[in-house]
């Protein structure tokens, strides 16, 4: 569970610093991708979910500087977001597909493997039905949707059966943009704040009913 106090869900808006990401008429992907990260956290309804973007400003973390964040709040869910340049707008929701990257990163050689195929077995389960619920309700805004398995960044971030999810926004970039229309307008940010709200506290339910 999170640490009292703590944020439960980490929104991390990828790229940052000299990653900036694919670049379309003058704007690179790292600065839509914080704005777009910033509103899904200031749209999320006040009903005791807290969230904490992992960068606030032009910086890049690394893998292991994000995993370090996560794991010292052990916060309930991980979502990425992320924006690309494709021949048509589509939104991917990316969930992990290994379930053997679940493993933590500082597990003791000498501790039991026992608990970890249980363990990953949760988190993909949990991954999968956040995927789930955010592409239903993602579809309603009418920008294409497709759900997807991957094994890279994800997994780097997985630990005790921890939902991740990465949101990839995929653009034309062109100035009639469908997607980008609707960012601008909210209704992606809105609908993944929603769903965050509506998830993580249908998961604070179902952990409160799981055996110990």
């Amino acid at each position: 569970h999170a640490q009292a106090g703590g944020p439960s869900v980490y929104v991390d808006a990828m790229f940052g610093g000299d990653e900036t990401g694919p670049t379309n008429n003058g704007v690179h992907a790292k600065v839509l991708t914080l704005n777009v990260s910033k509103e899904i956290v200031q749209a999320i309804p006040q009903m005791g979910v807290s969230t904490l973007l992992l960068r606030e400003d032009d910086r890049f973390l690394s893998i292991s500087e994000k995993i370090r964040y996560l794991h010292s709040a052990n916060a309930l869910a991980y979502l990425g977001v992320k924006i690309e340049l494709a021949s048509r707008d589509c939104i991917h929701i990316i969930h992990p597909s290994d379930e053997s990257s679940f493993r933590p990163r500082d597990q003791s050689k000498n501790s039991s493997d026992d608990i970890f195929p249980v363990i990953a077995a949760m988190a993909k389960k949990r991954s999968a039905s956040f995927a789930k619920i955010l592409q239903d309700k993602l579809s309603k805004t009418s920008v294409c949707t497709s759900t997807e398995t991957h094994s890279d960044h994800l997994l780097e971030v997985s630990s005790l059966a921890r939902p991740t999810i990465i949101i990839e926004l995929q653009t034309t970039g062109s100035r009639g943009s469908y997607l980008l229309n609707r960012i601008k307008m909210g209704e992606i940010s809105a609908a993944v704040a929603m769903v965050i709200d509506t998830y993580i506290n249908k998961l604070r339910v179902d952990m409160g009913t799981e055996p110990n």
